[in-house]
């Protein structure tokens, strides 16, 4: 009985199978969309470049935010050179990351926060996705430091030697 009057009335049938995904999709828990949704950071940027990455990253989302963290054994002879050399690094890190994701990935990535650690200085440096997918097209080391001035936020702690 209930076959044959879906034959008659299959406008019926097709409002069935609607109001059933619209009752499915009311329970915010099994929401297909948020269940199945990983963000860009998640998705392109942290899968892809974990095969690439240098083995002194560590690279964390949290939502839609990168945080790399990189720990540096870099040594100058020289104590007042350690300075610019790790923001060198920190440039180096960061064209790195820029040149081996999507542009487009980066550019739907919030913010970016870098993270270098040394023994002596640690360095933090946060900016947004879409100014990190600018450096892989600049190649000048000027223009690339003056990029980087304009768009990124850098704080440095100097840590007590014991």
């Amino acid at each position: 009985m209930f076959a044959k009057t879906i034959m008659k009335n299959p406008v019926l049938m097709i409002g069935i199978i609607m109001f059933s995904i619209f009752l499915y999709n009311l329970n915010g828990k099994y929401f297909v969309r948020e269940k199945h949704n990983k963000t860009s950071c998640e998705n392109a940027i942290r899968h892809f470049i974990k095969k690439k990455a240098p083995g002194n990253w560590k690279l964390e989302c949290n939502k839609n935010n990168l945080a790399v963290t990189v720990s540096s054994i870099l040594s100058v002879k020289d104590p007042k050179s350690l300075k610019p050399a790790l923001y060198r690094n920190l440039a180096n890190h960061m064209v790195y990351l820029a040149k081996n994701t999507v542009e487009i990935s980066m550019e739907r990535v919030f913010i970016v926060r870098f993270h270098i650690d040394h023994p002596s200085i640690t360095i933090d440096m946060v900016t947004e996705g879409k100014h990190i997918s600018k450096l892989a097209t600049i190649t000048h080391p000027k223009f690339i430091k003056e990029h980087l001035q304009a768009t990124a936020k850098i704080s440095e702690k100097i840590k007590q030697i014991k």
